[in-house]
């Protein structure tokens, strides 16, 4: 819950005071309020404004619901962004290109790899695996979106799993990588929580 609307609950408040370098603060603690979802100490100023205040709160969770929601679904976007770095890191490999995206996965790459040592040549059969490996972080994406806990969970044990495949290499910029996306997603997962809460 933001300032701006901890100041809608008190000022349905007996214990409200004005502040000239403040603004609205409690009567009682002579602060700005700091609580995130209901006062322990609100009394309202009289009977008609309760409907009044449940509403103002609903909406307040409503709103604070929404914008969890945001960042559960900013967290589960990075499988997204995974699965599609990876197949364009394969497609770069088969037309002969020479570079590659951090973000995208190392069992793709080893896929790859292994293709390569076996033919001589890079293969568009190679990518099928890829598209199915891919594929795997494309449900965790879809999933996690919808708020599933397992997906999250699911996902990001597999991605850091996945960042020990650089550790051959050894590539530390996409292991470190790896772990910046990690923590981008357990942010996501993290907020789950709250929505429950909420």
């Amino acid at each position: 819950m933001n300032r701006q609307q901890q100041v809608q609950i008190c000022k349905l408040c007996e214990d409200q005071k004005f502040d000239a370098s403040q603004g609205i603060i409690c009567g009682v603690t002579n602060a700005v309020p700091t609580f995130s979802e209901t006062c322990e100490i609100f009394k309202p100023l009289n009977n008609s404004n309760i409907e009044e205040i449940k509403k103002t709160q609903e909406i307040n969770n409503a709103i604070a619901k929404n914008d969890t929601v945001a960042h559960v679904k900013k967290g589960a976007n990075w499988f997204y962004w995974i699965a599609a770095f990876s197949i364009i890191n394969s497609l770069i490999i088969y037309f002969g290109g020479n570079v590659s995206f951090i973000v995208g996965l190392g069992a793709t790459q080893l896929v790859d790899g292994i293709i390569f040592g076996m033919t001589g040549e890079y293969s568009l059969i190679g990518l099928i695996p890829n598209i199915l490996i891919a594929g795997v972080f494309v449900v965790f994406g879809y999933y996690s979106g919808k708020l599933h806990k397992w997906a999250f969970l699911t996902g990001i044990i597999i991605y850091s799993i996945d960042a020990l495949i650089f550790l051959l290499v050894p590539d530390w910029l996409s292991i470190g990588f790896h772990v910046f996306a990690i923590a981008m997603i357990v942010r996501g997962y993290v907020k789950i929580n709250e929505i429950e809460t909420l």
